[in-house]
């Protein structure tokens, strides 16, 4: 069925083509979606130039009837953060990764612990973040894409890929735990 993004406007025409649906605890639909910063400037922050698609960021709107219609919710973390994660942990937490991709380097894959509620969740950006990778390091660009499984023993599992000091791109995978 067709979905209704109420107030979404852009010159890209589209609302889910990189959106991330999580299903809350409530039945409520949250999409993390990928918008163009100088469309959309975080709202604490304001506007900033742009100097492409690195600076994008996430944006939380939500739907209560199915995914027919979203509205939004607020701004999701900061500028150049994008393709999110969430993975529910074997010990109740959320473990959210996303990729740095510009501002704020080293550029690679990061992660927060936070918390679910009925409705959502919590994540708190100015806590420790964890970095997965940062092989990009300085550069511009690169990679990212760190969706994360946990296994039986708690281990999680993390695959990236990153711009290397040959400015080719590479894959790899990491096998890591969360601090205690």
């Amino acid at each position: 069925q067709e979905c209704n993004p109420v107030g979404f406007e852009s010159r890209f025409g589209f609302f889910g083509g990189e959106a991330w649906l999580w299903p809350a605890k409530s039945g409520k639909i949250i999409a993390f979606v990928r918008v163009e910063s100088n469309e959309f400037p975080i709202k604490r922050q304001g506007k900033i130039v742009g100097r492409g698609d690195q600076d994008d960021h996430e944006m939380l709107w939500e739907s209560t009837d199915e995914g027919c219609t979203f509205r939004r919710v607020s701004d999701f973390g900061d500028y150049g953060q994008m393709y999110p994660s969430l993975l529910r942990l074997q010990d109740g937490r959320l473990l959210y990764t996303y990729t740095q991709r510009a501002l704020d380097p080293p550029l690679g894959v990061r992660a927060l612990v936070g918390t679910e509620h009925q409705d959502g969740f919590t994540f708190d950006f100015s806590a420790d973040c964890l970095l997965i990778d940062h092989q990009t390091g300085s550069r511009y660009q690169g990679g990212g894409f760190g969706p994360t499984v946990q296994l039986k023993d708690g281990s999680l599992i993390t695959s990236y890929t990153y711009r290397g000091a040959d400015d080719q791109t590479h894959a790899e995978v990491a096998r890591w735990a969360l601090p205690s």
